[in-house]
């Protein structure tokens, strides 16, 4: 079993400095892992509130820097197989310019995500103003599944729980039970369409003081961040029923992503009555 990290970021990504491409690998290489991806930052449209309170006139990666360094540091490390990744930041705003960067450019591995939603950021807590946590929470899904369905040009939908890190409700986590329809949608297209699901496991961390659910490390920006002890932390930690049936390669994220690479069966979701709300069987 051949075991990957798909989701990093670096030195091209804003909150990447506090490490580097050759930093990750060779960490990732010290944790004993197959491979490692590179998917740093590319949001292209930016709120003006958030450009105004954190100072960011944007959330680009230079992806042929990006790409060189990735092909000097393979050229060091021949026995780790590292990709060229990009986390896309969608924006019913920047449809046009994502669809040109992704022409443009060739990646290994596209993460689909939302960080910005409507005019807000999340990350500042105006998202949540007015709305209760279930208007908050369901905005954001349905959001996430208009803007995959219009991309439909990517790998894997990044933290599709992105949205209760940084929301000081009560209710701290989002439930099958509670959007069964929208979560249905979304994972009936992944499927068909044969793409992964990121269970991103930043979302469990420590905010607001509650405590997480998950304690794997995970969206790697340090290069000692690689502290999974696989295969038997991925079940005992997460929750997650069986890791992998007739294929001998799995893709297994920090953030939670768990892909199989030439999959004999299909996967499915199903759900877990827990706080994570589901679990992945492949």
């Amino acid at each position: 079993m051949v075991l990957f990290d798909n989701h990093n970021h670096s030195q091209f990504s804003f909150d990447g400095k506090r490490t580097s491409v050759e930093e990750s690998s060779r960490a990732a290489v010290a944790a004993g892992l197959g491979g490692i991806c590179f998917s740093d930052h590319n949001d292209f449209y930016v709120p003006e509130s958030t450009m105004d309170k954190s100072k960011l006139c944007g959330v680009l990666t230079d992806v042929p820097a990006q790409q060189q360094e990735i092909d000097r540091v393979q050229s060091l490390l021949p026995g780790l197989k590292i990709l060229k990744g990009i986390e896309i930041g969608m924006h019913q705003k920047s449809h046009e310019v994502i669809r040109q960067s992704l022409e443009e450019h060739s990646f290994d591995q596209v993460i689909a995500s939302v960080h910005y939603v409507d005019e807000t950021d999340p990350f500042f807590g105006d998202y949540y103003e007015g709305k209760d946590w279930k208007e908050a929470y369901g905005h954001y899904l349905e959001t996430i599944y208009r803007e995959m369905t219009w991309l439909k040009d990517f790998d894997i939908m990044g933290h599709f729980d992105y949205i209760v890190r940084y929301a000081s409700y009560e209710k701290d986590s989002i439930l099958y039970r509670d959007f069964s329809d929208i979560l249905d949608a979304m994972f009936k297209y992944l499927i068909q369409e044969g793409k992964a699901l990121e269970i991103n496991t930043k979302s469990y961390q420590d905010f607001h003081g509650r405590k997480p659910v998950l304690e794997i490390q995970g969206d790697g920006r340090r290069d000692n961040q690689f502290r999974l002890r696989f295969p038997r932390s991925i079940q005992s930690r997460t929750g997650l029923q069986e890791i992998c049936r007739n294929d001998p390669v799995i893709w297994f994220q920090m953030d939670g992503t768990l892909r199989k690479q030439e999959a004999d069966t299909a996967s499915f979701i199903k759900q877990k009555e827990s706080r994570s709300g589901f679990f992945l069987l492949f």
